[in-house]
């Protein structure tokens, strides 16, 4: 089923009672009955003709630009397809566009902008937004150019390469129904003891929830999941997967407090990574002795891979699987950590990070508290984002493992080859 959103002020909406800025299908149907001319033109009504006899489609008929943004507010469904006038009542150069955009932004609908000007008028309105959206924005076309089995074979086709449509579909109808049943459960505990459990900490509470709905899924939605990923093919990487990637790996805080895993830039543009135990932050005075213990950073360029080989006398050969395997010829030397967001709660832009396993630095903290340690107390450190809970364990254990392990002799050629022999 492809669902069509039509916003058009040309129907005929006064000739039903009482006079909507919404229309259905089986509105649709009537007024097609009941209405025989629309207007002087009649593309529209051809239009909505074609596309209320289509038993794939799922047609809804919207005024104004302001009634699109309303509708999509409401929680509704959003569409797969959206066809936009230009021009008529309730509809501006300055709107449309902000209304498109917030369409685009808010779902993976492809939007068809049709008028009775020529094309060619409306285009420079759209050139600043259609880049960013993946030819989502298709070209505008005039109102007697749209066809409709045209526009949704666009569609299917785009559709296909990725999990939009149909997998979308079924994720949304099971993400909804997970988060309504992690909701009612939260709902059986009282507020009171839902403070204490956070502690004050909002995303202790949120945390709580998601891991509600992991729940919910369970088994089903994670074969679900990977039932819907084997659909897709493999491709190489784009800014989309790099931006998918960096929300798995960092999230933004909103409060201040000073996290282990915490990335933070200095005034002058040098990142750190935050090492210090979670608990000796907690009690940062008493526990550290106010010293913040922190993980250089630099980026991962060609220019700067040189200096390294410069410096090391050392080559850079490759790039391990993960970012705490070992990097030819570094080793463990190095934990590589990609896309990073540059901007504290913005994913573009992103870059790539070594972060310096054996060059740990300590910072005094002259102006902390008695407690938890919070980023209104540190001088020159600005947090950028954070690691996600579980990379950050794994990339700190690591880093710790590294610089603190005891190290044992490689085997001696002739035994390696002994071994190796027993293998074969």
């Amino acid at each position: 089923m492809t669902r069509v959103w039509l916003v058009d002020d040309e129907l005929p909406y006064d000739k039903l009672i009482p006079v909507p800025d919404r229309v259905e299908k089986r509105g649709l149907e009537h007024l097609i009955r009941t209405v025989a001319v629309w207007s002087e033109n009649p593309a529209v009504r051809n239009l909505c003709e074609k596309l209320t006899t289509d038993a794939d489609v799922e047609i809804t008929a919207l005024s104004a630009p302001a009634v699109l943004a309303k509708y999509l507010e409401s929680g509704v469904t959003p569409p797969h397809v959206v066809i936009f006038d230009w021009q008529g009542l309730g509809f501006e150069p300055a709107l449309n566009v902000a209304t498109i955009e917030k369409t685009l932004q808010s779902t993976f609908a492809y939007i068809q902008v049709y008028t009775h000007y020529e094309a060619i008028e409306v285009e420079p309105h759209l050139a600043a937004i259609r880049p960013k959206y993946q030819g989502r924005l298709l070209p505008a076309k005039s109102k007697h150019d749209v066809n409709a089995d045209e526009l949704f074979a666009t569609v299917k086709a785009e559709y296909e390469k990725t999990i939009a449509g149909d997998i979308a579909d079924e994720a949304r109808v099971r993400v909804r129904r997970a988060l309504e049943e992690a909701l009612v459960e939260l709902c059986s505990v009282s507020k009171a003891s839902l403070a204490h459990l956070a502690d004050g900490q909002a995303e202790v509470l949120f945390s709580l929830v998601a891991s509600n709905l992991r729940d919910g899924l369970g088994s089903d939605g994670a074969e679900f999941i990977e039932e819907a990923l084997t659909k897709v093919p493999a491709g190489g990487s784009t800014e989309g997967l790099r931006r998918f990637q960096s929300i798995w790996y960092y999230y933004f805080p909103t409060d201040q407090l000073v996290r282990r895993g915490d990335i933070a830039i200095t005034p002058d543009g040098r990142f750190f990574l935050v090492i210090s135990a979670q608990c000796d932050l907690a009690r940062f005075p008493k526990k550290t002795a106010m010293y913040l213990t922190l993980a250089p950073m630099f980026e991962l360029t060609k220019a700067n891979t040189q200096a390294l080989k410069d410096v090391c006398k050392c080559e850079l050969k490759a790039i391990g699987g993960s970012p705490i395997s070992s990097h030819n010829d570094f080793g463990h030397a190095f934990i590589i950590l990609p896309n990073i967001p540059e901007i504290t709660g913005k994913r573009h832009p992103l870059k790539d990070y070594f972060v310096r396993c054996h060059a740990l630095q300590s910072q005094e903290m002259p102006r902390a508290g008695k407690g938890a340690l919070t980023y209104s107390e540190v001088e020159g450190l600005v947090r950028v984002c954070t690691l996600a809970e579980a990379f950050a364990a794994a990339v700190i254990g690591h880093l710790v493992a590294t610089i603190s392990a005891a190290g044992m002799p490689d085997f001696p050629a002739f035994e390696k080859q002994r071994l190796q022999q027993l293998l074969s």
